[in-house]
C-alpha cells in the first residue's frame, strides 16, 4: 500500500505538472497568437501609411517580430526631425511673403502719390492753358509771326519756340524798324555834317572827286538843302514811316504781351516736362515694377502652400506614428 501510495503521489505530482506545463504551452501559444496578430496590425498600420512614408524618404522602414521597437523609434525620431524642419521652412517662407507684400504695398502707395501729383500737375497745366490765358496768347503769338515774316529765323521761331527767344526775336525786329525809320533830325543832322566836309575840302563826301567850279558848288549844296527839307526831300517822306509804324506797334505789342506771360508759359512748360516725368514714374512702377513684385508675391505665396502642406503631412505621419507605437 505503501509502494501505492507513493505511485500515486509521485502520479499526481507528475499529472500536475504536466498540467501546469500545458497551461503553460497554451498561454505561448495564445502569446504567440497574440504576437502575431498584433504583428500583422502593426505591419497594417505601416501599409496604410506607406504613402506618406514613401513622399519623405521613410519607405526603408522595416518591422520585426524579434524587434517592432527600435525601428518605429528611430521613424518617429526621423519623423519629428523633419516636421520641425518643415515648421521651419513655412517661417521662412511667410517670412518673404510679408517682405513682398510689404513692397508690394510700398509701391502702389507710391504710385497712388504720383497718380495724385499728376492730376496735381495735369490741373495746373489745364489752368494755365486755358483759352485766353498766357500760354494761349504766346501760341497765337509765334504762329502770328510764322504767318507774318517770311523768314522768321527758324532755328528760333517755330511752333514750339521758348518765349524768351520769341522775346529776343521781337526785340531785334523792333531795333530793325527803329533804324530804318529815320527821324528828320538825324537826317538834318547829316545833311549838315555833308556840308561842313565839302566846305573844307571842296571835294563831294561820297565819291571824294574835287567840285571844278562854283556852279557845281552851287549844285551840290541846293541838293543837300532838298534833302535836308522836310517838305520836299525824300528821305524824310511819311510813306516810308507809314510803312514801317504799324509794323512796329505790333512788334512792340506782342513783345508787351509775351513779356507779360513769359512767367506762365515757362511754369506751363515745366509742368508738361514734370508730366512727362511722372508719367514714365508710373508707367515704370505700375506696369514693371508693380507686375514683378505682383509675380513673386504669388510664387512666395504659392511656396508657403507648399510648405505648409509638407509640414502637414510630417504632422500627420508623426502623429501616425505615435499611434502605431502606442
Amino acid at each position: 500500500l505503501k509502494s501505492i501510495s507513493a505511485t500515486v503521489e509521485q502520479d499526481t505530482k507528475i499529472r500536475d505538472q504536466l498540467r501546469l506545463q500545458s497551461e503553460q504551452q497554451n498561454e505561448i501559444v495564445m502569446l504567440e497568437g497574440q504576437v502575431t496578430q498584433e504583428f500583422e496590425v502593426l505591419e497594417e498600420k505601416i501599409k496604410d501609411n506607406s504613402f506618406l512614408l514613401s513622399s519623405h524618404g521613410e519607405a526603408h522602414v522595416r518591422v520585426t517580430k524579434e524587434d517592432p521597437v527600435s525601428p518605429l523609434d528611430i521613424l518617429s525620431n526621423n519623423v519629428r526631425r523633419k516636421h520641425l524642419d518643415a515648421e521651419d521652412e513655412v517661417s521662412r517662407s511667410n517670412t518673404d511673403l510679408s517682405t513682398i507684400q510689404i513692397q508690394l504695398s510700398e509701391k502702389k502707395a507710391l504710385i497712388t502719390s504720383h497718380m495724385q501729383r499728376l492730376q496735381n500737375l495735369q490741373y495746373r497745366a489745364n489752368q494755365l492753358n486755358r483759352e485766353g490765358g498766357g500760354v494761349q496768347k504766346i501760341g497765337s503769338i509765334i504762329r502770328a509771326i510764322i504767318r507774318q515774316d517770311d523768314n522768321p529765323s527758324p532755328q528760333l521761331i517755330h511752333a514750339n519756340a521758348k518765349p524768351q527767344d520769341v522775346l529776343a526775336y521781337l526785340t531785334d525786329q523792333i531795333n530793325e524798324c527803329n533804324a530804318m525809320d529815320d527821324k528828320p533830325e538825324q537826317v538834318k543832322r547829316i545833311i549838315k555834317r555833308l556840308k561842313k566836309m565839302v566846305k573844307t575840302s571842296a571835294a563831294c563826301p561820297c565819291c571824294t572827286r574835287e567840285f571844278q567850279n562854283e556852279q557845281e558848288l552851287d549844285v551840290f549844296f541846293n541838293r543837300m538843302n532838298e534833302l535836308g527839307d522836310e517838305d520836299v526831300s525824300e528821305l524824310m517822306t511819311s510813306q516810308k514811316s507809314q510803312q514801317i509804324a504799324p509794323m512796329l506797334q505790333k512788334y512792340e505789342t506782342w513783345r508787351k504781351s509775351v513779356s507779360e506771360h513769359m512767367n506762365e508759359h515757362l511754369e506751363y512748360t515745366r509742368l508738361l516736362a514734370d508730366t512727362t516725368e511722372v508719367e514714365q514714374l508710373i508707367e515704370k512702377d505700375g506696369n514693371s515694377e508693380v507686375k514683378d513684385l505682383e509675380a513673386e508675391l504669388q510664387s512666395a505665396q504659392s511656396k508657403v502652400n507648399e510648405k505648409k502642406e509638407v509640414a502637414s503631412e510630417l504632422q500627420q505621419l508623426l502623429t501616425a506614428v505615435n499611434g502605431i507605437q502606442d
